[in-house]
């Protein structure tokens, strides 16, 4: 076994993924180091959910291996397989929290469904997950729909966080947030990481969001524009190597994200003035 299998959180190789006679994705190979943060990015349709929902194991690849802290997801035992899905969070792009229950239930209902919880330990831990993304306890009673895009996010958040993950998936984090919700939602992610040493995979069109939390970033490109044997990372390296990039197909993807999100900004202001 290799040494950046040893390290590694999640190692996919080789991964192929077709439905039907599209082709998704082709030939990646990826690896995401324990306590390390990814950004997964590229253009609509380029596969970047499949990607992250094969590293879950909620899609299955139509060829290629996926490794769970170094060992080969498909060949657990079950009892293994559920035990390790256990250590992997999940925040949603729109945070998906059930209507009916209250914030608290929401929070609590990983923990719940675990059975490995007294009730007095479920009340410690949601009411400490509510106060790690700075949401004050008096939300406990509330339901999702009083509630704002932007806490709704952080509620998602502290559900995914109840279980004590060593993995944390972001799919699409700030989509439809104002600009100074995002951020409190990248600083989340970022305090995340380092405060619970756990690796984190993200899914973004935001350079903004790339910018303040990714140690790493991966960038796809949809299989159908590519030619019969071009590979479909089309980059993998630091933020700085992504934003100083001479490369005219990344670098037009890299600064038409960072003037969408400062035309954002500025139409915000905008409307906060008038």
């Amino acid at each position: 076994m290799s040494d950046a299998t040893l390290t590694a959180a999640i190692q996919l190789e080789h991964i192929f993924c077709r439905f039907r006679y599209q082709e998704v994705l082709r030939d990646l190979n990826i690896t995401i180091r324990r306590a390390e943060s990814l950004a997964i990015i590229g253009e609509s349709g380029c596969g970047k959910s499949v990607t992250m929902k094969i590293m879950m194991q909620l899609l299955h690849p139509t060829a290629g291996g996926v490794s769970w802290f170094g060992r080969d997801a498909t060949q657990l035992s079950k009892r293994d397989w559920q035990a390790t899905r256990l250590k992997f969070g999940y925040l949603f792009q729109g945070a998906a929290l059930f209507d009916s229950l209250n914030i608290f239930e929401n929070v609590a209902f990983g923990l719940q469904e675990s059975g490995s919880f007294t009730d007095e330990q479920i009340h410690q831990i949601v009411m400490q997950r509510l106060d790690d993304v700075g949401l004050s306890s008096d939300v406990a009673e509330k339901h999702p729909s009083e509630l704002s895009g932007g806490m709704q996010k952080r509620v998602g958040l502290a559900r995914a966080l109840a279980l004590d993950p060593e993995v944390m998936f972001y799919d699409e984090p700030t989509t439809g947030l104002d600009p100074i919700t995002s951020r409190r939602i990248d600083d989340l992610i970022d305090s995340v990481k380092h405060q619970h040493n756990v690796s984190s995979i993200v899914v973004t069109h935001d350079m903004r969001t790339v910018e303040r939390v990714a140690d790493r970033v991966v960038m796809l490109a949809p299989c159908h524009q590519l030619g019969p044997e071009d590979p479909q990372i089309i980059f993998e390296g630091s933020v700085d190597d992504l934003f100083n990039t001479t490369d005219p197909q990344i670098s037009e993807f890299v600064n038409g994200g960072v003037l969408k999100s400062l035309g954002e900004a500025h139409t915000t202001q905008n409307h906060s003035a008038a």
